[in-house]
């Protein structure tokens, strides 16, 4: 449960999400001046202005890989000869601090393609009866890419000049049909006005203040030509460790009520038995057992309730557990968890019943060895 509330936030390196929008794409350069002067009056460092470019390509069937092949054929997807590319931007601070992951200089991949291999497409494996990921394109660096840009008709090529599985700042969770193909704010003016602003990601010492600030400048124009959409998952975060936190008071709240229900009826259940076996226990020493000999045989008993015990508890829980597994792990956020045998709980169960049987069993015992034989076989008696 701790798992699933956290995994969607794992990965993600910004907690604030700014979106202008407009049915009207004449306002695209509008829009793109005013996330930059939000950048600006803020003094925001880490950010992503993220710009969408609206191309498709006739020239990527060629580099189908055969499982993508295989996998269209199976969905029965139409062959029109041409494929949408994403292309995207994602603002010279993004751009810069990327390029420098990749070991590389801004002005290295000023006029081409990184080719990020970010596709969500999954094949079926009849051998393992589970769904993979693939491989969609064979593409290789300085490979030229043609495509058209959808709005102007406008024709263009450009390399490829580097393929990665690292994503930038700000689309970390972000996947398309063919992967993402990202290029420099330079070359997009290059290109036109021909995108769609996406929105601005921006990581903030102080989110919550900038987040006020900014929705009070908002609401003070009066001539708004387009709406605010602004989330703060810092805020979000922050909620959701509020909710792990009471999952976990629940949880092993819960865990601390069963677990002393149970040390309580180990105990009354061991030490009411051995009462009740006092006579057993005074005649076995009358004939002849030596106290090496009974506490001998009293720890084989323990380990038996204790062998006993953890087998019969251990199968139950671990089939429980898996069945809660299950149940849980149907929602497409969560389809990325595995279950987790689980071995250190298993270890802490034997570790503690071996601990509470024993002291328990010695409890008793030390209670039986004080006890008179004759006493306790003429009281039993009466």
């Amino acid at each position: 449960m701790i798992d699933m509330t956290g995994v969607y936030y794992k990965d993600q390196e910004y907690n604030v999400s700014l979106r202008f929008s407009n049915e009207n794409e004449d306002y695209n350069d509008e829009i793109y001046q005013d996330y930059k002067k939000i950048i600006e009056q803020y003094n925001i460092e880490k950010y992503s202005i993220i710009r969408n470019i609206f191309a498709k390509s006739s020239d990527m069937e060629k580099y189908y890989t055969d499982d993508y092949k295989k996998n269209r054929e199976l969905n029965e997807v139409e062959n029109t000869g041409e494929e949408y590319l994403d292309i995207m931007a994602i603002g010279d601070w993004a751009f810069n601090d990327y390029v420098k992951k990749l070991g590389g200089k801004p002005e290295d991949y000023e006029n081409g393609f990184i080719y990020i291999n970010n596709s969500y497409n999954t094949l079926y494996n009849e051998k393992t009866e589970h769904s993979e990921k693939i491989e969609t394109l064979n593409l290789k660096e300085k490979d030229e890419i043609k495509f058209t840009l959808e709005d102007t008709g406008e024709e263009f090529s450009l390399p490829v000049l580097k393929i990665t599985e690292e994503t930038p700042f700000g689309i970390g969770n972000t996947y398309s049909n063919l992967g993402t193909f990202i290029i420099s704010d330079k070359l997009v003016e290059k290109l036109g006005n021909n995108y769609n602003n996406y929105g601005v990601q921006i990581y903030s010492e102080d989110p919550y203040q900038l987040c006020e600030n900014i929705e009070k400048e908002y609401d003070a124009q009066e001539n708004r030509n387009y709406k605010l959409s602004l989330t703060n998952y810092q805020e979000e975060i922050d909620n959701n460790k509020r909710i792990i936190l009471l999952i976990s008071i629940f949880l092993y709240g819960f865990i601390t009520v069963i677990t002393l229900i149970g040390v309580t009826n180990i105990f009354n259940t061991i030490t009411t038995n051995m009462n009740l076996r006092s006579k057993e226990f005074a005649m076995l020493k009358s004939i002849g057992m030596t106290k090496k000999e009974f506490n001998k045989m009293i720890n084989l008993e323990s380990i038996f309730y204790g062998v006993k015990s953890l087998l019969i508890g251990c199968i139950l829980g671990i089939g429980l557990s898996y069945w809660i597994f299950r149940v849980g792990n149907g929602a497409e956020a969560t389809n990325a968890l595995k279950y987790a045998f689980p071995v250190v709980p298993i270890l802490i169960a034997i570790i503690f019943i071996m601990v509470i049987v024993g002291i328990i069993m010695r409890y008793s015992l030390s209670k039986i060895n004080k006890q008179n034989i004759i006493e306790t076989i003429r009281k039993d008696n009466i």
